[in-house]
């Protein structure tokens, strides 16, 4: 029972998602996997947050493989601990904007493209 109020909790979040991106057709959620298991599973990783370490440029998007960006209210403390433990690459975007995540991933795709 835990487990099927987790999921519905979760497929709550992804229907408010799509209301939101405006998306006509609803995200399918057919596997939940906990934080440590992805985390452990990224290689490479870049994490785009209000609380990174400096500011993103192109050479930090070099090598990158996996991305994390945080969401609305930015990652928790206790995420924050996760990446560090696993020196992960913290960075911010410049300016006081707040980006949307669509938005976040074409301005890193932008930086992406000028390293080529």
């Amino acid at each position: 029972q835990k487990f099927r109020d987790r999921f519905d909790k979760l497929k709550n979040i992804v229907e408010e998602a799509q209301k939101q991106s405006g998306n006509l057709v609803r995200p399918q959620l057919s596997n939940v996997e906990s934080l440590d298991n992805l985390l452990d599973q990224m290689v490479n990783p870049l994490v785009l947050g209000v609380h990174g370490e400096s500011t993103l440029i192109h050479q930090d998007t070099k090598e990158v493989t996996s991305v994390l960006i945080g969401p609305e209210g930015d990652f928790s403390q206790r995420e924050y601990d996760q990446f560090l433990k696993r020196n992960f690459k913290l960075k911010k975007l410049s300016g006081s904007s707040i980006l949307r995540t669509e938005t976040a991933m074409i301005y890193l795709a932008s930086l992406m493209k000028s390293i080529d």
